[in-house]
């Protein structure tokens, strides 16, 4: 059982990490570039600087739907973040599998923006 949860924890983890280097690719990529911490940095400096983010969305020259999608991102990461990490303390699934359905959210929105900055770089 424990080997098991282990690999879910580790699994959970790799989400985290893989939609944070999606959306950190996607910041360098903007109009205005946005260099987030580096995957080595600590989670709570990368909460940080992804919450700075939001706040940095309005000031991106770009239309309004791809502005939305940034923000999205961003916020779709932060909840990625609370939801696997609350539901691997308080052992919910339930949880878990919210910060799964951000994760998805999150890719959407990246895809929408990377379409933008393809077509507009």
């Amino acid at each position: 059982m424990a080997d098991e949860e282990d690999f879910e924890t580790e699994a959970l983890a790799m989400v985290i990490r893989e939609s944070y280097d999606m959306l950190a690719a996607a910041c360098l990529r903007l109009p205005i570039p946005v260099q987030l911490p580096d995957t080595e940095q600590r989670i709570a400096d990368k909460m940080a600087a992804v919450v700075r983010l939001v706040d940095l969305t309005e000031d991106q020259p770009m239309p309004d739907m791809q502005r939305a999608a940034l923000g999205v991102a961003a916020l779709s990461w932060i909840t990625v973040v609370d939801m696997i990490a609350m539901g691997i303390t308080r052992h919910s699934d339930a949880r878990c599998l919210a910060g799964l359905l951000a994760f998805h959210h999150l890719e959407d929105a990246i895809e929408q923006l990377q379409e933008w900055l393809d077509d507009n770089s």
